[in-house]
């Protein structure tokens, strides 16, 4: 923009050309980072899978990203109702506001969707584990950072109205007493649409996609439009009045969905309806273990001891120890080589039939799957944990590694 407005003089029409090549730019850097193999994802062209498999894929990409792309859609329809409205009943000057209005949204937005999408890396992990102890703390975290700083914004906006509207170009004059009032107002329902936004986050992590589309829906659609026209007797202010309503109606609706949930269910948490059940009835253990033989061989017996209880058999029971024993082991080699003091995290979650071993350490990046891909491709450099690594490989039903935040996590599924 800067470039073919202030440099060029191209005009006010090549702000459209500008964008489109920043999303171009940003569609083609993102493609290649997707393709090209890494180590979170991996290319997988549509003409190597099964059409039953191609199907499956596209339903759960659309389903997972329905919320970001109802906001969207929601947003059009707002932004082009309203301002219709606004410029009708009320003139430039209401119209101007809601364009105001709509850049403290985006500048609200980098608290309350970094927040969320900080947080969303790991719910999605925590969740598929049922880790409700881990699932809560990254909650507690993302309300300890994000509320003061949503509060610290709402602040500023209530106490400088004016000067922020001047921000945005706003003239003073009698105009920009009806800037700085819509301001004021708007921020009233700052601290709503944050705890809102979050819970459309904690809702994806929890694969309730209907809920977390209805909060976008409630957020950004039909009942601020419903009370925009319901306040239409309040004039101007009414519009305003329907941001920070639509809100806190919102909230109410969630903290009745919660209530409803939890009805039904007694093992759900309050609000953010964390599923406690494995915690509750014993079916976790979480250890932590140091990185010593003697400390893998104490979380082994641990786990052989949980296994007993859980009644797992012993082929089962001997699976999940091998899988521990020797996963830690080539994890102290070679993650944590020159570090005696770090330690990792050991979860073992037992589902029926099937048993979820999870590993967690903040050591140096090591991937098994590759560590064993090179044992594969060079047999004569084959150590002894190499070796191990390749057999857990084969004796699982899935093995997953991701590095998220510098935390290295691994999965390894094993069913009877």
């Amino acid at each position: 923009d800067l470039l073919f407005l202030g440099v060029l003089g191209w005009g006010i029409d090549s702000v459209a050309l500008a964008m489109c090549i920043a999303y171009g730019l940003s569609a083609l850097i993102g493609a290649l980072l997707l393709m090209r193999r890494s180590l979170n994802f991996r290319f997988l062209p549509p003409w190597r899978l099964r059409g039953q498999r191609v199907r499956t894929l596209l339903r759960s990409i659309i389903t997972t990203g329905s919320p970001n792309a109802l906001e969207n859609v929601c947003i059009v329809v707002r932004t082009a109702v309203i301002n219709n409205v606004a410029a009708a009943v009320f003139g430039a000057v209401a119209l101007g506001v809601y364009i105001i209005i709509d850049d403290i949204t985006m500048v609200t937005l980098v608290f309350a969707a970094g927040t969320s999408g900080a947080a969303m890396a790991f719910l999605g992990v925590f969740t598929a584990e049922r880790d409700s102890r881990n699932t809560a703390k990254i909650l507690r975290l993302s309300f300890v950072w994000g509320l003061p700083a949503i509060l610290a914004l709402a602040i500023v906006l209530e106490l400088f109205a004016p000067e922020v509207a001047a921000f945005f170009g706003v003239a003073a004059g009698v105009d920009a007493a009806v800037f700085s009032t819509a301001i004021r107002v708007f921020a009233t329902g700052l601290p709503f649409f944050f705890f809102n936004y979050l819970m459309i986050t904690v809702y994806q992590s929890q694969r309730r996609m209907g809920a977390s589309n209805a909060i976008v829906f409630a957020r950004e659609l039909g009942p601020l439009l419903l009370l925009a026209l319901l306040c239409g007797p309040l004039g101007m202010m009414g519009i305003w009045v329907a941001f920070p309503a639509t809100e806190v109606l919102t909230t109410l609706a969630i903290l009745l969905y919660g209530q409803a949930k939890r009805h039904r269910d007694r093992y759900l948490a309050p609000v953010f309806l964390v599923d406690r059940k494995t915690e509750l009835e014993g079916e976790s253990v979480s250890l932590l273990v140091r990185n010593s033989p003697q400390e893998i061989v104490s979380a082994v017996e641990s786990v052989a001891q949980f296994c007993e209880r859980r009644q797992l058999g012993t082929r089962m029971s001997m699976a999940i120890q091998l899988a521990l024993e020797e996963m830690l082991s080539a994890i102290c080699e070679h993650g944590l080589a020159g570090m005696p003091k770090a330690t990792m995290n050991v979860r073992v979650l037992a589902l029926g039939r099937e048993v979820i071993v999870r590993i967690r350490n903040g050591g140096a990046r090591f991937n098994p799957i590759e560590y064993a891909e090179r044992g594969e491709r060079a047999p004569t450099e084959l150590s002894l944990a190499m070796t191990g690594v390749m057999m857990i490989l084969k004796l699982a039903e899935t093995v997953d590694y991701r590095s998220t935040f510098g935390v290295n996590n691994l999965m390894i599924t094993i069913r009877e």
